[in-house]
């Protein structure tokens, strides 16, 4: 919706829960890695994201990732679907 959210990573968590912490309004379901709800677009830096996981090799190409398991590797901009 066009809404900007910054929020500060804490050792150990993943995005969604820091985001989640900032009050950004985050789509999420499992938390696992498993049903792809929290699926955001990574515009900006890098994650990790532990494989497996449910998003196919063309999502991860075109730079998704799953909030519930990623942790960002340097300052990351995402995109989340409205």
């Amino acid at each position: 919706g066009g809404k900007q959210f910054d929020c500060t990573v804490e050792a150990g968590e993943t995005l969604l829960e820091a985001a989640l912490r900032s009050g950004a309004p985050m789509p999420y379901s499992c938390s696992v890695g498993g049903c792809g709800a929290c699926k955001v677009s990574v515009t900006a830096g890098s994650v990790s994201a532990p494989e497996p996981n449910c998003l196919t090799d063309k999502e991860r190409q075109s730079g998704c990732t799953l909030t519930c398991i990623a942790r960002p590797l340097t300052k990351v901009s995402l995109e989340i679907p409205s």
